[in-house]
């Protein structure tokens, strides 16, 4: 009869243990961050986003990517770059932008951008670009912008109107 009992427990722990495993193995939850959203990617399509906090998904058919939609902020600078490498911190700094005057002179441009995900349109953004939205869409906008703006002033009018530069 004891023997019996030994069994009837060895067999309902061992499939608690199993039962807790499958649990945590198979994460049937995910907490997003503050300052983030979750797209969730059912068979990986777009199916809707989670917000901040604690949310749940189904295991193994939903995966679920974080985007930050905090604004984020990217400097365009040699010397900060320059900087960054040698403290070896990881950083959004990039290398100083290149284009022409409207006299043809070469500048060089050092720039910040602040950007973020309007936090509504994640999932669209997510399904059209997937995790490359910063280098398929900013990047490219900001070095046609700067292209462009410093196009239409001289290499004096760079210096002397900066102001007039910035708001274009």
């Amino acid at each position: 009869m004891e023997t019996n009992n030994n069994k009837k427990w060895w067999i309902g722990g061992v499939s608690l243990t199993i039962i807790i495993l499958l649990a945590v193995v198979l994460s049937p939850f995910k907490i997003i961050n503050a300052g983030h959203r979750g797209v969730v990617l059912r068979l990986g399509a777009v199916n809707r986003v989670m917000p901040e906090g604690f949310n749940w998904r189904i295991p193994l058919i939903e995966r679920v990517a974080e985007a930050d939609v905090r604004t984020q902020t990217i400097s365009y600078d040699d010397d900060i770059v320059a900087i960054a490498k040698e403290k070896s911190k990881e950083t959004t700094a990039m290398p100083s932008l290149g284009g022409a005057s409207k006299d043809l002179q070469l500048v060089t441009l050092a720039v910040v951008v602040n950007w973020r995900f309007v936090p509504d349109k994640v999932g669209e953004v997510y399904a059209r670009y997937g995790s490359t939205f910063f280098d398929a869409v900013v990047q490219p906008i900001v070095r046609d912008s700067l292209k462009a703006a410093s196009a239409k002033f001289t290499a004096d009018a760079l210096i002397a109107k900066r102001a007039d530069f910035v708001t274009e």
